[in-house]
């Protein structure tokens, strides 16, 4: 499963993408390979899950993904880019934080 972290700011997503990892880590799955950078924040789990940290904005719509955390606060004009990037897999998902 691929997940995208969609945030008002790059800070945001990173603190919610925390957030997901600790979840994981509940259940016991580990982390294989995680990239933390200034601008870049993503984390793969050993189950293949992969997650990554991304501020909403025009350049974000070459992403892919099936599932998405969508922070509340962004603006409406956003959304049918998420929308678009919600295509990968046989089932997709949209959660708010």
């Amino acid at each position: 499963m691929k997940g995208l972290v969609f945030g008002l700011t790059f800070e945001d997503a990173c603190v919610e993408l925390d957030n997901i990892v600790e979840r994981y880590k509940l259940y016991r799955y580990q982390i294989v390979q995680e990239r933390r950078t200034k601008h870049e924040y993503s984390v793969t789990f050993d189950n293949g899950d992969n997650w990554r940290a991304v501020p909403a904005c025009e350049n974000r719509r070459g992403c892919k993904a099936n599932v998405a955390y969508i922070d509340h606060r962004i603006d409406e004009e956003f959304i049918p880019m998420i929308n678009a990037c919600i295509a990968v897999g046989p089932w997709t998902a949209f959660n708010y934080f």
